[in-house]
């Protein structure tokens, strides 16, 4: 009885740990298009980069009419990200602010605005904005990108409608990856 029982702990165990979710392998590798910019997506919203020198080239596009968003961290938590980058467009103009995190509060306009080369568009229910960031601003409440440093992107997008940087996410997810 006792050897039946000991083998039906070590199955169990077995089973138990076979069936835990794998942990992750590393960062995301993002994919290339044929223009040199890398991409991640996550909850329907997706970033785009590429490194041009001293700057970050981006794209931010999410399925929305409100406001999109992407912020840089070490963690995928909003709480500890920097260098976030909020943009919303009405009537073909586009609004885009380079933020910094306050914990789980809606971000707040950066006393310093280092975002060039800005511009947005509005089509089909998807809201797309680009700009330029440099690597390195000098701004403590900015990232401090590197090539091929391992970052979490987050990304987030607001109802439609929501062309403000107040209003909550609609939809929100973070994706590791290496910055090259």
């Amino acid at each position: 009885m006792k050897k039946l029982l000991l083998l039906l702990a070590v199955l169990a165990l077995a089973f138990a740990v076979s069936c835990k979710k794998a942990s992750p392998a590393g960062p995301t590798v993002p994919s290339k298009d044929s223009n040199g910019y890398y991409s991640v997506s996550a909850s329907g919203a997706t970033f785009k980069w590429k490194i041009d020198g001293t700057n970050l080239d981006c794209e931010l596009s999410a399925p929305t009419t409100g406001w999109v968003g992407v912020g840089f961290g070490p963690d995928g938590l909003m709480a500890d990200a920097k260098g976030f980058v909020m943009g919303y467009v009405v009537s073909g103009t586009p609004t885009i602010s380079e933020m910094y995190s306050v914990g789980h509060a809606a971000p707040q306009p950066d006393t310093v605005q280092n975002i060039s080369n800005m511009t947005g568009t509005e089509t089909g229910g998807t809201t797309e904005i680009t700009f330029t960031l440099p690597m390195n601003s000098g701004d403590p409440q900015d990232e401090v990108f590197t090539q091929n440093m391992n970052l979490y992107i987050l990304l987030a997008y607001g109802p439609n409608g929501a062309d403000d940087f107040t209003t909550q996410h609609q939809a929100y997810g973070a994706v590791q990856t290496l910055l090259y």
